[in-house]
C-alpha cells in the first residue's frame, strides 16, 4: 500500500520539488494557522460563529502569502502575476469551500466530545483538523493548474 502511494506520488511530484514544496508548505501551513487563530481569537467571542468569519478572513491574507511563497520560492515561474494569482485563488478556493462547509460540523463535534474546559478550543481544533485537506488539494492544485508550466 504504501509503495503504490509512494510510486503515486513520484509521478506527480518531481523529486526537486519536494523538499522545498515541503519547506514552504509547513511555513504556509503555520503561518495560515498562525492567522486563522488570531482572528478566531479576535472573533469567536464578539460574533456568532466568529470562527467561519476568521476564517473567511484568514483565507486571503493566507492565500495571497502561499501564492507569493509558491511562485517566489517553489515552482519560480516568470511574470503571470495576475493570472496565476486568480488560478491560486481557484485552487484554494475550492478548498477553502470544502473547510467552510466542513467547519462547523468539526467544531461542534469538538464541542460535543471535549470535556467542559477544553470547549472553547473546539474552533481551533476543529481548524487544525481541517488543514490536512488543505495540503493535498493545494500542492495538487497549483502543481497543474496555478503553476503549470503549459497553459490551459
Amino acid at each position: 500500500m504504501i509503495q503504490k502511494i509512494a510510486k503515486w506520488l513520484e509521478a506527480y511530484i518531481p523529486k526537486k520539488l519536494i523538499g522545498t514544496y515541503i519547506l514552504v508548505g509547513i511555513w504556509n501551513t503555520i503561518f495560515g494557522t498562525l492567522i486563522y487563530m488570531v482572528f478566531v481569537w479576535l472573533f469567536d467571542n464578539t460574533v456568532q460563529f466568529g470562527y467561519m468569519l476568521a476564517a473567511i478572513v484568514s483565507a486571503v491574507i493566507s492565500v495571497t502569502q502561499s501564492f507569493l511563497s509558491y511562485k517566489f520560492l517553489v515552482f519560480k515561474t516568470k511574470g503571470n502575476y495576475m493570472s496565476e494569482y486568480w488560478k491560486c485563488w481557484g485552487v484554494y478556493g475550492v478548498a477553502t469551500i470544502i473547510n467552510l462547509m466542513l467547519l462547523p460540523v468539526c467544531v461542534e463535534t469538538c464541542r460535543f466530545i471535549l470535556p467542559q474546559p477544553y470547549k472553547y478550543y473546539a474552533a481551533y481544533i476543529g481548524g487544525l483538523f481541517l488543514t490536512g485537506i488543505t495540503v493535498i488539494i493545494s500542492f495538487l492544485g497549483h502543481k497543474n493548474i496555478t503553476f503549470c508550466k503549459t497553459r490551459l
